[in-house]
């Protein structure tokens, strides 16, 4: 299969992983799935838009990439959810890109079943219903609204679906369900003072400090310590109202302000929540920003270790093309007892986002569920604790 890169440079190789410093653009969507259509596959930089002939011998030459997005920032060796369009996303602008090329003109997907997979070097966490029970404050206030306009209570079922989603509450799928007498503003200025008044009580759930402490100590089976970023669709307002206690501020303060990624963040423009990757690809963006000064390689999607609660999160991480522990909670559990093997591989489809070449394959090794945070296998992923 032949690829034409940035700079002038011509890439030719049949099969297996590509890696070169180089800004690529590919194609999210397939050019092709007949098995009689060309190998060959051109690549216009500037217009963006597949070829459909071979560019001359001064073509191949003159191509010069375009300047990376202004929020691409350095150390992004990955593919950035946050920086797509319809049909195309940055897979580097400066890092090592490992790419693996498929077959008959098509772009893979990240993933494929695996039976071993490199050092974790990064463990990446969601925060509300995982290392904190804001996800039970929320149900609390929720549920005294809807008692208040006479409406039932959060059944399992309304609340695995929304778990885990941007804003939840104010989507068409809960007020669908509530039918609710007030209007849709009325709800959120009402749901938002709750929130206000119960925020400040969440606290850590069990073996949320030891296990983010244990890691902040920890080597990678590659030497390497293990690299921390927070990944939580929460605004920063709330941000502050559910760390106001203390034991939560501390478990909290794990996580270096700059590798914390909250739903309002600067660096989450234009993007799109969960269960689309972004989040997790910016998080690992700034982790790869950070270590960057030291010196450092940059870490991979599938160095990274996702840690999430949510169905949507898990979708996210496994769209990112890293590995994931879902940590399950219990109304979640209940609700999908019969289909966790397609949540492991994100394949619920219970919010439509498209880019299925994203997804994971049942059963490929990238994900595991666990009960809680205290069974977390370190040396399942090559963790090692420091005495």
């Amino acid at each position: 299969m032949k690829l034409f890169a940035a700079g002038g440079m011509s890439f030719m190789r049949a099969h297996g992983p590509w890696h070169f410093y180089v800004v690529l653009l590919a194609s999210q969507n397939p050019i092709s799935t007949s098995p009689t259509a060309s190998r060959t596959i051109y690549f216009d930089i500037t217009p963006l838009r597949p070829r459909t002939s071979e560019p001359t011998p001064r073509e191949s030459q003159s191509f010069k990439a375009p300047p990376p997005p202004e929020r691409a920032g350095r150390g992004l060796g990955l593919p950035v959810g946050a920086l797509h369009s319809e049909n195309y996303i940055w897979l580097s602008t400066c890092a090592l890109v490992d790419l693996h090329i498929g077959v008959v003109g098509s772009i893979p997907k990240l993933t494929k079943p695996a039976t071993s997979f490199p050092a974790i070097r990064a463990c990446i966490f969601d925060m509300d219903g995982l290392l904190i029970n804001s996800e039970d404050v929320i149900t609390l206030c929720i549920n005294q609204l809807l008692e208040k306009y006479r409406r039932p209570p959060f059944t399992q079922s309304i609340r695995a679906q929304l778990m885990g989603v941007p804003n939840s509450s104010n989507s068409d799928a809960f007020h669908d369900w509530a039918k609710l007498p007030i209007s849709r503003e009325q709800f959120a200025r009402d749901s938002s003072e709750q929130m206000r008044l119960h925020f400040p009580d969440c606290t850590p759930l069990p073996g949320a400090k030891k296990l983010v402490s244990n890691l902040s100590h920890a080597r990678s089976a590659s030497g390497d310590s293990i690299e921390l970023a927070l990944a939580s669709s929460t605004k920063s307002h709330s941000y502050k109202l559910k760390t106001s206690r203390p034991e939560t501020k501390k478990l909290l303060s794990f996580f270096q302000s700059d590798r914390r990624v909250l739903g309002d963040d600067a660096r989450m423009q234009q993007s799109r929540g969960k269960p689309a990757p972004d989040i997790y690809l910016v998080a690992l963006q700034a982790l790869n920003s950070t270590i960057a000064d030291a010196g450092e390689k940059a870490i991979m999607p599938n160095e990274c270790l996702v840690f999430e609660d949510s169905i949507a999160g898990v979708e996210a991480g496994r769209r990112a093309g890293m590995r994931v522990v879902w940590v399950l909670h219990i109304d979640v559990a209940v609700e999908y007892r019969e289909r966790q093997k397609d949540a492991l591989a994100g394949r619920m489809g219970i919010i439509k986002i498209g880019d299925d070449w994203q997804l994971g394959e049942i059963d490929d090794g990238w994900a595991e569920s666990i009960p809680n945070l205290e069974s977390f296998d370190y040396e399942k992923y090559g963790i090692n604790m420091l005495s």
